[in-house]
C-alpha cells in the first residue's frame, strides 16, 4: 500500500519494514533510528527530515529528494536507487555508511557547515 501524502511523520526506534512511501511528504519528518529495509521512497520528499542512525537495507530511492535530510550514522549501505547528487544534498557524518561507488560528503570535506533552515509548512 502506497503512503503518498503522509506528513509530519514522527517516531524513534520504529520499523517499517517494506512500507511504500512513493510521493510522500516527509519533509521535517522525525525518524531517529528507524528500520526502514525493503522501504520504498520514490519520488518522495525527504527534505530536511531527520533520518539519523535509520537502516536503509534494501530501501529504493528513486528521484526522491532529500536537500538537507539528516541522515547522521544511518546505514545507507544496502539502498538502491540511491545518487551521488541525493548524498550531496543530504546531511551526513563520518557513521554514515554508503553503497559501493557513492562517497561520503563528510569524509571528503565536501559537507555543508549550516544547512539552510526547513521551509515553513
Amino acid at each position: 500500500k502506497c503512503l503518498h501524502g503522509a506528513t509530519s511523520y514522527a517516531s524513534t526506534h520504529c520499523c517499517v519494514v517494506t512500507a511504500n512511501f512513493c510521493k510522500a511528504d516527509l519533509r521535517i519528518a522525525r525518524c531517529a533510528d528507524c528500520d526502514f529495509t525493503g522501504a520504498g521512497f520514490p519520488n518522495a520528499n525527504l527534505s530536511y527530515g531527520s533520518f539519523t542512525g535509520a537502516v536503509f537495507n534494501n530501501a529504493v530511492f528513486t528521484n526522491a529528494k532529500m536537500n538537507g535530510a539528516e541522515l547522521q550514522g544511518a546505514d545507507l549501505s544496502e539502498a538502491q536507487e540511491l545518487t551521488q547528487e541525493q548524498i550531496d544534498s543530504a546531511i551526513t557524518d563520518a557513521d554514515t555508511k554508503l553503497p559501493p561507488g557513492l562517497t561520503n560528503p563528510a569524509t571528503r570535506g565536501g559537507q555543508m557547515e549550516d544547512p539552510p533552515p526547513p521551509p515553513a509548512v
